[in-house]
């Protein structure tokens, strides 16, 4: 059972704290962490990216997200509207597959230069061919599996997580496995340059595996983190118009609630 219900889509929290703003003036403070008010409404930061609100200047979004998760989520406008999103996930995860790819074959290639190829795999032009299709597959649905547990789980210990919201929150995050799937990619490249460059260095082939697989796990921390960073960011969001927009602040209050602001 969970803990408490989730807030309503009406309710307004404080994105500090998650405590239920409804009623409170804005000229006021959170009373559980003490946070202005107004930094969870009418002066929230949150806001479209530069992907869906800066056509001229789409590039800044990749920047933002990899160098500052935390920021760029905390500030990442919250709607259901994924369809600008989506291409931009879409165009990641593209290239995630394609290094992916690049990884099993390089990878591929440094078994066959050392006589070991592994007997099921199919010869190295299906590879090429279907790989990065279907590594493409395997990603979008693993994020879609991704969405749909965050949401059960936000729903379980009583967070405001609907699905479209994480959806868009994911779309956004996918970035970072571009680029570990970039990251993960060079170790096996370089190896097989080694072995094409020294005759020795086939006898490090242990070490190569132990790198290649040590690089598994830092990928999948790193991923972990990063998503943690974007979900811990929207638990307690107020989805727009606040922090885009910047609507009459009585219109996020349920009737008969109003808030009577100062003259």
């Amino acid at each position: 059972m969970p803990r408490d219900a989730a807030p309503e889509s009406t309710d307004v929290l404080c994105e500090s704290c998650g405590y239920r703003l409804n009623g409170l003036p804005p000229s006021g403070n959170c009373p559980e962490c003490g946070q202005p008010v107004a930094a969870s409404t009418t002066e929230s930061p949150r806001h479209l990216p530069a992907w869906e609100g800066l056509p001229g200047k789409r590039g800044r979004t990749i920047w933002e997200v990899l160098r500052s998760p935390d920021r760029f989520f905390r500030t990442l406008s919250l709607h259901d509207d994924t369809c600008r999103s989506r291409r931009f996930a879409l165009l990641f995860l593209a290239i995630a597959s394609l290094f992916s790819a690049k990884t099993i074959v390089y990878h591929y290639l440094v078994t066959v230069f050392l006589s070991v190829p592994p007997p099921w795999l199919p010869p190295i032009w299906v590879l090429i061919a279907i790989l990065p299709f279907l590594l493409f597959g395997c990603w979008y649905g693993l994020l879609e599996l991704v969405i749909y547990l965050t949401a059960a789980e936000g729903k379980f210990w009583g967070l405001r997580m609907p699905r479209g919201i994480v959806r868009r929150v994911i779309h956004y995050w996918t970035p970072h496995v571009a680029l570990a799937s970039v990251v993960m990619s060079f170790v096996p490249l370089a190896y097989l340059l080694m072995l094409a460059s020294n005759n020795r260095a086939g006898l490090y082939m242990a070490e190569y595996l132990y790198v290649l697989s040590g690089m598994v796990v830092v990928a999948a921390i790193y991923l972990f983190k990063t998503y943690w960073v974007a979900m811990k960011a929207i638990m307690y969001g107020n989805a727009a118009p606040f922090g885009e927009a910047k609507t009459d602040w009585n219109a996020k209050v349920p009737r008969g609630q109003e808030l009577k602001t100062e003259e």
